[in-house]
């Protein structure tokens, strides 16, 4: 099973400060946590592509989920790669103004570094949003490691 993130929180604890949307990630995991098969993954990617949620937050969760063996690689995508391809092809033929996490992740692929609001963005932002190349890298995570750092897994057994 591997679980994937658009954005980083859901390698967040859950007493953070900034949270993003910490709930639907919780939902995402509990709902696999008790499936009986060893190879349970988390992929991360968009990190800064969600508000209010701190990097030093996902820097330290990471350090945590590293030291118990639970980190599992990076990968910094490029828009030479097949699957990055297929991605970006997905999204130009989707409604982007759907995903502001997306248009992040779009725009680091392209380069972009700074304020930037893409176009189809702007009937629903009026703020260009920060972006940077970090957003279009993805990290891998043992689940069940990470599942040993949130809170709130035990109201769910």
């Amino acid at each position: 099973i591997i679980l994937v993130d658009a954005g980083v929180d859901s390698l967040l604890k859950g007493d953070e400060q900034g949270m993003g949307t910490f709930g639907e990630d919780l939902m995402s995991i509990v709902a696999v946590k008790d499936i009986p098969i060893q190879n349970k993954y988390l992929m991360c990617v968009g990190l800064s592509t969600e508000g209010g949620i701190s990097e030093y937050d996902f820097l330290e969760n990471w350090g945590n989920v590293q030291r118990d063996g639970g980190y599992l690689g990076a990968v910094g995508w490029h828009t030479e790669m097949y699957s990055v391809k297929q991605y970006m092809d997905a999204l130009e033929n989707s409604v982007p103004t759907n995903s502001s996490i997306n248009a992040q992740i779009f725009a680091g692929l392209e380069g972009r570094y700074g304020y930037y609001l893409p176009e189809y963005l702007r009937s629903r932002m009026s703020s260009p949003m920060f972006v940077n190349p970090l957003m279009a890298m993805s990290w891998y995570f043992d689940l069940n490691t990470v599942i040993k750092y949130r809170k709130y897994m035990d109201l769910f057994d």
